[in-house]
């Protein structure tokens, strides 16, 4: 199955816009979920199987001790095919901007 660059764009800009909706730490918590809870609520089904060589990008992506910098720069990376700057742990770059939208989002 190819990464569905899409979802995986409109999971960390849903996470970017509602910081408040995410936790790291629970797959499902309410109205919070971590990065595979999005992934399962946004693309409306279950998680997606993942081929073998897309096992290490969803096991970093879900992974319950990554800050939201550390999951937006690889998501970034997977969409861009690009790196991002260096984001602190509150999503801000040096110069105190914070995470843009990615994939093109506004």
């Amino acid at each position: 199955m190819p990464l569905n660059k899409q979802l995986l764009a409109d999971v960390f800009n849903h996470i970017i816009t509602h910081p408040e909706t995410h936790n790291q730490r629970k797959y499902h918590c309410g109205t919070s979920h971590c990065v595979a809870g999005w992934t399962q609520v946004l693309g409306r089904g279950p998680m997606p199987e993942y081929p073998l060589d897309a096992t290490y990008d969803a096991n970093y992506l879900f992974a319950s001790e990554r800050t939201a910098s550390e999951i937006h720069r690889r998501a970034s990376q997977l969409i861009n095919e690009d790196s991002c700057s260096e984001y602190d742990e509150h999503g801000r770059d040096r110069d105190g901007n914070p995470l843009p939208l990615i994939g093109g989002g506004s």
